[in-house]
């Protein structure tokens, strides 16, 4: 369908507009109020992570944090910058956690797994099923690799002073 040439800016169509054929397969919008169809909640983000892999990846970038504190947290300006970064990492941890809070609840869903539940089951991924502790490896190596670099700044830092 091809739509009708305008001579100006403000001339209208001659005939309403209908939605090209690409489009045809999205759903209504629901009316006010009408609670929603479970096939028009969104898809959860990470159905099975559990929490506690959240919480291990931020232990690690407090540890991070903790020593740079403890390194660079004495002298003005360079305090000042540790604290920047502590305000972008609790930035970058806390939208995550506000996403996850607002997602709503998917009927007939379960509750995430639990950290042993995840490390027996595994996880789903694009090329496969992964192992729950292969994943869980997969997800804290560069966490675990920076507070061990971190830490090993701070104790080279440490010995020079």
């Amino acid at each position: 369908m091809s739509l009708p040439v305008r001579k100006t800016a403000f001339d209208l169509p001659a005939a309403p507009y209908a939605a090209p054929a690409a489009a045809r397969h999205l759903r209504p919008v629901p009316a006010a109020g009408t609670a929603p169809r479970a096939d028009m909640l969104p898809t959860p983000a990470a159905p099975d992570m559990p929490a506690a892999v959240g919480w291990l990846v931020l232990g690690c970038y407090a540890w991070i944090l903790g020593a740079f504190w403890i390194v660079f947290g004495s002298g003005l300006s360079s305090g000042f910058m540790v604290a920047i970064s502590t305000a972008y990492t609790a930035m970058y941890f806390a939208v995550p956690y506000v996403f996850l809070c607002l997602e709503p609840r998917h009927p007939g869903a379960g509750a995430r797994p639990t950290l042993a539940e995840f490390l027996a089951q595994g996880v789903d991924t694009w090329t496969g099923r992964c192992g729950g502790a292969a994943a869980l490896g997969q997800i804290l190596s560069i966490p675990v690799a920076l507070g061990l670099a971190a830490s090993a700044i701070g104790a080279v830092i440490a010995l020079a002073r």
